[in-house]
């Protein structure tokens, strides 16, 4: 079997049935925030994949730890457990997540900066991304001192690279040739 497939496999259910109940945005947020407690409790995690605790008492802590979360993404995670598939969990969100944005028209962009750009840079930023790609950008903004300035724009597989470190690095290399 392809152990590649069974995250796509279980994200593409998932979505089909968050989608035929009309639920695709709350089962989303839902299961990005079960990967979010997944990711800052270590513990939590380490239980979870732990293959000497039974499936009983981890859809137990699950139905616990999660009184507030979508029934479906409840059952989904029962199945996950009764599959014994938790291992894939991570990579089932990143999936769903996948499906969701292109779905919906969203494109996940990475953005790097020296310091915090201001409401307007990142409204030119989505702006062109949007006028280049036909999608709604998404943003993850993160923090870099070590480009010294500018910012570095990944969509996909595309690198737009507009540091200071990258300029510096171009004229270095141009005047030692």
């Amino acid at each position: 079997m392809n152990l590649g497939a069974i995250p796509v496999r279980y994200a593409k259910a998932l979505y089909k049935l968050a989608s035929d109940k009309g639920e695709v945005d709350l089962v989303f947020t839902d299961i990005e925030f079960v990967l979010a407690l997944f990711k800052q409790n270590h513990d939590l995690n380490q239980f979870i994949l732990n293959p000497v605790y039974s499936k009983r008492e981890k859809k137990n802590l699950l139905k616990t730890l999660l009184p507030e979360v979508n029934i479906l993404v409840i059952k989904f995670l029962e199945y996950v457990v009764d599959k014994g598939r938790e291992a894939f969990f991570e990579r089932m969100v990143l999936e769903f997540r996948k499906i969701h944005y292109e779905t919906e028209g969203f494109i996940e962009v990475k953005l790097t900066s020296a310091i915090p750009l201001r409401e307007n840079q990142l409204e030119a930023i989505k702006e062109h991304v949007k006028s280049v790609f036909h999608r709604k950008p998404i943003i993850e903004a993160q923090i870099d001192e070590t480009i010294i300035g500018g910012f570095l724009v990944m969509v996909g597989n595309r690198i737009y690279d507009h540091t200071v470190k990258t300029k510096l690095d171009n004229i270095k290399r141009s005047l030692t040739r």
